[in-house]
């Protein structure tokens, strides 16, 4: 237990009370990963910012937005403050914590969490709840083929150390985004509020299906999007980052500017997506435009339909591609 009623620097601040007091969290951290609402979004519908144990210290991600970082970024980013003036402000917190809480600060030992991974899937055919699912977006059988999507019997989580049970998830619309070599990439559970998108291993969407062959490249975010956006007929081809917070390599950029000629974002019309837009043409250039009917294509094209959709997105196309 720490009661020092004297704080002299940040180093007598335990991190673990920085994050647990500023985030209001309602449990002490001991080495588990906690996902809460986002801080600063009130927009955020499910949980999206999380904190997690890496390396030796906790950490955290904001994923509605993009912002991350280490417990001092965290209040930084609360209250807008610099480095030095955000050191100040948790020394002064939490001197007055002590203050007002004489039996002081009980510092648990951080045991890390071993944290469950898919271990293993199991494809199925398809049957007529994914038709129906499917081609409210416009995506049909073919497409769904070509970006090598498949519907999920069941999957497997697992914990590397076998420390934890097998959790086996079962149920309809489940599926998996495969890589064309048949590795699992992604999970996508479009009914599972919670958990709808599960990353197995790093991919870009839409990268291994390029052709070159168009003159325009539309970097979105989700495999979805690429696929509604595919049977629009642009002279077009697609690519999806994994979040709006991810930023592509300039390296990547670089080629991709080499072997297209006009590139543009599609990015949710939300705070995520803005910044992500911003971002896009701060760093590289790239103009961007958002659909304005929905967030995003795909959902347009369910409320909407297809043709309302392309009727809304081409002009905004043209104007940043310049076609």
């Amino acid at each position: 237990m720490i009661s020092t009623k004297v704080i002299t620097g940040l180093e007598e601040v335990p991190q673990t009370w920085i994050y647990e007091y500023y985030c209001n969290l309602g449990e002490q951290l001991m080495g588990q990963d906690i996902t809460i609402k986002s801080l600063s979004n009130p927009n955020d519908k499910r949980p999206s910012f999380s904190i997690y144990y890496k390396n030796g210290m906790y950490r955290w991600r904001d994923f509605s937005i993009g912002e991350g970082g280490d417990h001092i970024n965290l209040v930084i980013y609360l209250f807008g403050l610099d480095h030095f003036g955000a050191i100040k402000r948790i020394v002064s917190d939490y001197q007055t914590f002590l203050r007002a809480n004489k039996d002081g600060y009980t510092l648990n030992n951080i045991v890390p969490q071993a944290r469950y991974q898919v271990g293993s899937v199991e494809a199925r055919s398809w049957n007529n709840l994914d038709a129906v699912y499917w081609t409210q977006y416009g995506i049909n059988s073919d497409v769904l083929c070509k970006y090598n999507v498949k519907p999920l019997e069941r999957f497997v989580f697992t914990t590397e150390d076998d420390s934890r049970p097998e959790l086996v998830r079962t149920g309809n619309f489940i599926y998996g985004f495969f890589n064309r070599d048949g590795q699992i990439m992604k999970i996508y559970q479009p009914r599972n509020k919670d958990l709808k998108f599960i990353k197995v291993h790093d991919y870009i969407q839409g990268l291994e299906q390029l052709e070159y062959t168009q003159p325009n490249l539309i970097i979105t975010k989700s495999l979805k999007d690429i696929m509604c956006l595919s049977a629009f007929g642009y002279n077009a081809e697609y690519i999806a980052v994994e979040s709006e917070s991810v930023m592509l390599r300039k390296e990547m950029v670089d080629i991709f500017k080499k072997r297209y000629k006009s590139l543009c974002t599609l990015f949710d019309s939300d705070t995520a997506g803005m910044l992500a837009k911003s971002n896009y043409q701060k760093a590289y250039g790239i103009d961007g435009i958002h659909c304005s009917l929905e967030k995003d294509p795909s959902d347009s094209v369910e409320k909407y339909g297809m043709n309302k959709t392309r009727l809304d997105l081409t002009p905004l196309l043209k104007e940043v591609l310049k076609k």
